[in-house]
């Protein structure tokens, strides 16, 4: 009977230790950035109501076998246990202080990244160069972009500030990097897989509501959609949509990135122009 009870023990340490092996492998998981169709910048501006890529446009990460080591019950307690916890930008003053989480065996931002050394009007646009949006804010004064808001919502406090490609690679600060796609791959299947990640993941409000979607906010990671801003005046879909970009090139004029939107849990990896202005999560080097 000790026997078995040791061969029993072995083996389940044995696959926790496979399990913590596989989730830190880049390659383990490049399922993604390859052969993933995208949406483009021309069928989402046909409306300025929330709408979606079809179901084609978007690859869903395949299944882990190894589920979640660590179950999340609240900040508080996360926090004892070491597994979250906050940390200070002194890039801009006042410095900003972020909460991070850590997941299998990355630590990502808990938050959405607010870094904004310039601020752009909303007609502006670039694939190349360096553009910083806050929703909604057709200005250049950083300082009223950050006290931009309405009766609802606080858009640079609540929800960060959107990035082109080219500002979300050197916006991060020092000690933490723009995660690839397969970075996003890995969060994705550790946490589940690509139907039920975004669910997961998201914040428990801040998401326009669907019956069937869930807001689990798991690990605290909190997950909110700060829509897009485009150029041309355009902002949308706040609310209702979630991008973050990854630091995966998917050809000369797109990029890969991660995406969330109300009505549905999945969490897929689809690809956009590099002008577009999304939203940035940072994870830890």
């Amino acid at each position: 009977m000790h026997k078995i009870r040791f061969v029993i023990m072995c083996t389940i340490l044995l696959s926790l230790w496979a399990c913590d092996n596989s989730a830190s492998s880049e390659d383990a998981l490049n399922v993604s950035s390859s052969g993933t169709a995208g949406f483009s910048r021309e069928a989402l501006s046909s409306s300025s109501q929330a709408s979606v890529p079809s179901s084609s446009s978007v690859a869903i990460v395949s299944s882990s076998s190894c589920g979640p080591q660590y179950v999340y019950t609240d900040w508080a307690s996360c926090e004892i246990d070491g597994m979250c916890g906050t940390f200070e930008d002194n890039r801009q003053t006042p410095a900003k202080s972020y909460k991070w989480t850590k997941i299998g065996n990355q630590v990502w931002m808990a938050e959405n990244l607010a870094y904004l050394p310039s601020v752009n009007d909303l007609e502006d646009a670039s694939s190349t160069d360096p553009v910083y949006y806050v929703y909604g804010y057709d200005g250049t004064d950083v300082d009223s972009a950050k006290a931009y808001h309405d009766s609802t919502v606080a858009y640079y406090q609540d929800f960060g500030v959107l990035y082109n490609w080219a500002a979300a690679l050197k916006a991060c600060p020092s000690g933490w990097h723009l995660p690839s796609s397969n970075e996003w791959d890995n969060l994705t299947a550790y946490v589940g897989d690509g139907f039920s990640a975004g669910g997961r993941l998201r914040s428990s409000s801040g998401w326009t509501s669907e019956i069937g979607a869930t807001h689990e906010n798991a690990y605290g990671f909190s997950l909110l959609p700060g829509g897009e801003c485009v150029g041309e005046g355009i902002c949308r879909w706040m609310w209702s949509s979630g991008y973050w970009w990854s630091a995966t090139p998917y050809d000369s004029l797109r990029a890969n990135l991660s995406e969330v939107q109300y009505y549905k849990n999945n969490m897929a990896i689809v690809h956009y122009e590099k002008s577009g202005g999304l939203s940035v999560r940072c994870v830890k080097n």
